[in-house]
């Protein structure tokens, strides 16, 4: 990329505020004004499930000064846009504009990735940091904020802590397809009891210390209660999964993790009866504070919990090398992810511990994974502009010449600039007839290329 930038500075002592356009960040006391002017020649982003880990240094206390105000008639219910299984909703931090957030029950802290358009977020105080997550040892940067105001719909709280990331390392807003500033995460579990009706998409809020809606759904037929415990800022359930219909059933302590687009995710290193399936994939399972993480996907006979039974669910297992930070922590044996949440109404309490789970009409969908052996994201959120950000080495798609930086204009025989992003990757997983065919562009000319996508993982007999 290059960048032609125009720079106003003046000092403003009143307000702290956090300005960031690309790889650059000013502190406390500077008001930024700044005009972009992009010419963009290849970018290169990747589109995979996104898996998000965040986790401070010592030196950072937990925060728990967050107080929300008392819902009005006991409950609020919130809309949100469903985007590769992760919850998006819409918030506003102090008086900014409405800003677009992950809801993530994964993440400890409130964390900004990237600046809304307008390039501006004003703040409280706030002071450098160093933190450490996901997908590498090395450490990140970025400025913690207390005291600050979130409203989200008609529910506001004060004294909340924000993380603002430095460098915007994520990349949301090119993997999702449309402008994500950030992600919201153990804030509002523990202090509501939280609905999320996946079908509908409305997020449903009640205050936490609703005996009577826990008890009335607790023993509704309909309703299947699993009991969970919160350790620090994350719960976990416990359940049991069967790698191959011969084996016997093993138990796996897990995160409920909204956060991550996938279905499942297992580490091999915390116990000897997780076992990768002898036929996988290699390769990129998504991103990290730390960086890219690579590991291996590959499929389980079923994963159970109560009467609910889960067949040929997709599993992915990170390297060890990226999962230093968490191996030790809590007897964690991976995550329960968005792909699996999505199948029900969920109803998480943290103040009850207890995880409801009713059956929705997704509950009965295969378990699709992306078989093009391509990335698609987008260089400008919300506008229909897709390119080729990863190709996998040795597929079918790198022999027929895709290159990265490949625009698509067209895929299976319709135009992409009526196209979500979700409805393109939707195509990279399915096909028709295990088979697809793009329009791309590459230099000012067009090339039509079809190719077979790559063969479905079975379950080990």
């Amino acid at each position: 990329m290059y960048y032609l930038v125009s720079v106003i500075i003046e000092l403003q002592e009143s307000v702290g505020v956090i300005i960031m356009s690309k790889d650059f960040c000013v502190q406390k006391g500077v008001f930024l004004t700044i005009v972009v002017l992009l010419f963009v020649t290849k970018i290169f982003v990747h589109a995979n499930p996104l898996s998000i880990e965040l986790a401070t240094i010592p030196a950072l206390a937990k925060s728990d000064s967050l107080t929300f105000q008392k819902l009005r008639r006991g409950k609020a219910i919130i809309p949100f846009k469903l985007i590769n299984n992760l919850i998006v909703v819409s918030l506003k931090l102090n008086e900014s504009q409405p800003l677009n957030f992950i809801l993530d029950s994964g993440v400890r802290r409130t964390l900004i990735s990237e600046l809304p358009e307008n390039g501006e977020i004003i703040l409280n105080k706030v002071e450098k940091i160093a933190l450490r997550g996901l997908g590498g040892n090395q450490l990140v940067y970025g400025f913690r904020s207390p005291g600050n105001k979130i409203q989200i719909g008609k529910v506001e709280g004060i004294g909340a802590e924000v993380i603002v990331l430095e460098k915007n390392l994520l990349q949301l807003s090119q993997i999702m397809g449309t402008f994500v500033h950030g992600i919201l995460g153990f804030d509002l579990f523990r202090s509501f009891i939280v609905e999320i009706n996946y079908a509908t998409k409305e997020l449903i809020l009640y205050e936490r210390s609703n005996d009577k809606k826990i008890s009335h759904l607790s023993n509704h037929k309909r309703w299947s209660v699993f009991p969970i415990d919160i350790d620090e800022t994350k719960s976990f359930i416990n359940i049991d999964y069967k790698h191959a219909e011969s084996s016997t059933t093993q138990p796996v302590r897990l995160i409920i993790d909204t956060g991550s687009s996938g279905a499942l995710s297992l580490f091999k290193q915390t116990s000897d009866k997780i076992i990768i399936p002898k036929e996988h994939l290699s390769g990129l399972l998504g991103v990290g504070l730390g960086g890219e993480i690579f590991g291996k996907t590959g499929r389980i006979h079923e994963l159970s919990m109560n009467e609910f039974a889960l067949n040929s669910t997709v599993v992915a297992y990170p390297d060890s090398s990226y999962l230093n930070e968490i191996l030790s922590a809590n007897g964690r044996n991976g995550s329960l992810g968005g792909d699996i949440l999505r199948r029900f109404k969920v109803v998480l309490s943290y103040e009850h511990k207890v995880l409801l789970l009713r059956k929705n009409r997704n509950y009965r969908e295969p378990f699709t994974y992306n078989r093009s052996g391509i990335d698609i994201s987008t260089p400008f959120p919300n506008l229909p502009v897709y390119v080729v950000s990863k190709i996998k080495e040795g597929t079918e798609a790198e022999r027929i010449g895709l290159k990265e930086g490949d625009m698509l204009m067209k895929i299976e025989n319709k135009n992409t600039t009526g196209l979500e992003l979700t409805q393109i990757l939707e195509y990279l997983r399915e096909g028709r007839n295990n088979r697809i065919k793009m329009i791309i562009e590459r230099e000012g000319l067009t090339k039509k290329i079809s190719f077979n996508l790559g063969k479905d993982l079975v379950v080990d007999e």
